[in-house]
């Protein structure tokens, strides 16, 4: 995990992991086929950009708790490690 990230974009990315937790709860309960509009986790409180992939797969990246989605080109190299990259997303690590 890098040290370094502002206290301010570590609190915004914590309230969008804690709505996309929200968001992954009912996906759940009502076992959506679909791909569910995730928020991208990125620590810029203005983005509202969406994430579209099932659920499942966003459960699996909040196994980890240091672990964040974001869009790609949202991700923050000087205080984060990229995970994973695809074209639909990104994995960072705190």
């Amino acid at each position: 995990m890098k040290q370094g990230a502002g206290s301010d974009a570590i609190e915004i990315e914590q309230r969008f992991r804690e709505a996309n937790d929200a968001i992954l709860g009912v996906a759940e309960e009502l076992r959506v086929n679909i791909p569910v509009p995730f928020l991208c986790e990125c620590g810029d409180p203005r983005c509202r950009q969406l994430i579209r992939i099932p659920w499942s797969e966003f459960e699996a990246v909040h196994d980890h708790r240091n672990r964040f989605m974001v869009v790609p080109g949202h991700e923050l190299l000087e205080t984060e490690d990229v995970v994973v990259e695809t074209d639909r997303y990104t994995i960072v690590e705190k």
